[in-house]
């Protein structure tokens, strides 16, 4: 088993090459004298090098190389770590998997130097090599897809070869952001998908019915046979999901063994639950008048009161997809809604008005410090009450800011809102008017109802 390392060498190479160059770490004589028997001596140094004539001279001709083709700046090297399982592999073999390795990955353009240390429970390859190639003087560039595709790839590769144990990748863990959030029970990207993914299998009659269910709710599909593995985007998101790594019910095959297991008694869909009947009970007599708000109040204070109920669970209808996208930051908006009905903002002008009276506030404190600074220590509580309130009002003005940005965007989501809402009222009731005219009639003449 082989675990590779990567470290860019930013400031100094002949650091990283006294350290590779270490006899004390190099010299399998001094090392099996250490482990084995002090009073066995012998040279046998486990160093060699590629496109250079010696490990004495690696470093001078690297700097030369560099020099040559003006490229002195920069990354000036990277040092490899290639380390194996204790008792897995001898000195000598340990030594030649490293020359194999920087042979396939660097050879044709880079000066590489190649050590095995020995001073570890567990042998380890050091493979330094010049940044800038002596071949056509570009610099080598590491990246994870380097790493992954080539790096790791060619000494996993070369440990099969050799009857050696390679590290089986893990499963992708969760990102600290999404671990954290779905302990705090927020909605993530992931958990919103999850419910619309299960949404819609309680209304796909199969697979492909499935897909253009989420084609219509404004997905992005990638699926077989141009794609392997069935990927989705929903909208307004950035990067595709692989549907599998949403969890084990959400495989292809799940999700098709959870269209099929819908469907009972002979193929046919399941009974729809009935409908709840809401009763209505009349007063009488005067009640207290309703407050009502306008302006920037009751745009964010209705805002709010969907993304709660969407974030509960508790919004029996279908809302704007980029509604659902702000559950996620449900935080930030409620603050911006709070510092508004706290000011008691309704217009564009009580805005401007509000942020040019916070700002001379600030003012006014800075200069009250600036002038208690000078007085003696007895004033230490009134300068930490006014930097409380400085940090309270630049965190206001802040927001205001983010509100005279975001309410345009909030503005236009209730609209389409308004409009979705209207539109399955229209469709509902010509469902019901459709429904009466297919009622059959009575015998005697009328129809019933």
């Amino acid at each position: 088993m082989a675990y590779t390392k990567i470290i860019a060498i930013r400031k100094r190479l002949d650091c990283a090459a006294n350290y590779i160059l270490n006899e004390e770490k190099t010299d399998l004589a001094a090392a099996a004298a250490y482990i084995i028997n002090m009073d066995k001596t012998g040279q046998q140094h486990l160093t060699s090098v590629l496109n250079c004539e010696s490990p004495e001279t690696a470093l001078r001709e690297m700097m030369d190389t560099k020099r040559k083709w003006e490229k002195p700046g920069g990354v000036q090297g990277y040092h490899f770590i290639q380390s194996f399982k204790p008792g897995d592999v001898t000195p000598e073999q340990a030594h030649e998997i490293g020359k194999q390795f920087a042979e396939i990955c660097f050879g044709e353009r880079f000066e590489v130097l190649i050590a095995t240390h020995l001073d570890k429970a567990h042998l380890h390859n050091h493979i330094l090599i010049n940044s800038v190639s002596f071949a056509d003087g570009k610099k080598y560039h590491s990246s994870p897809a380097s790493y992954y595709d080539k790096i790791r790839f060619q000494s996993d590769r070369l440990c099969r070869e050799n009857d050696l144990s390679t590290i089986k990748p893990k499963k992708k863990s969760r990102s600290r952001s999404e671990y954290e959030a779905e302990r705090r029970g927020d909605p993530t990207l992931r958990s919103l998908i999850r419910k619309d993914v299960d949404e819609t299998i309680d209304r796909a009659r199969d697979w492909n019915d499935f897909l253009q269910l989420l084609a219509k709710q404004g997905y992005a599909v990638k699926t077989a046979p141009r794609y392997k593995h069935t990927a989705i985007r929903r909208p307004g998101a950035a990067r595709f999901v692989r549907l599998h790594s949403l969890g084990a019910q959400y495989t292809e095959e799940a999700i098709k063994q959870r269209i099929l297991d819908r469907y009972t008694y002979g193929g046919k869909p399941p009974v729809p639950p009935p409908e709840k009947k809401v009763f209505r009970r009349k007063y009488r007599g005067n009640l207290p008048k309703r407050r009502k708000y306008k302006g920037f109040i009751a745009l964010y204070y209705r805002y709010v009161y969907l993304l709660r109920g969407s974030r509960a669970g508790k919004q029996p209808r279908r809302v704007s997809r980029l509604l659902m996208d702000d559950v996620i930051r449900l935080n930030k908006i409620v603050a911006q809604h709070k510092v508004i009905a706290k000011y008691r903002i309704k217009t564009s002008d009580d805005m401007i008005a509000r942020c040019t009276d916070i700002k001379a506030q600030i003012q006014q404190l800075v200069d009250k410090r600036k002038e208690l600074k000078h007085e003696p220590e007895e004033q230490e509580a009134a300068l930490s009450e006014i930097a409380d309130r400085l940090r309270e009002l630049r965190r206001d003005l802040r927001t205001l800011a983010a509100v005279e940005q975001t309410a345009p965007r909030v503005q236009e989501q209730l609209r389409q809102i308004d409009e979705q809402e209207a539109r399955i009222r229209k469709e509902r009731e010509e469902y019901e008017r459709s429904k009466r005219s297919r009622r059959p009639a009575h015998p005697r003449g009328y129809t019933i109802y």
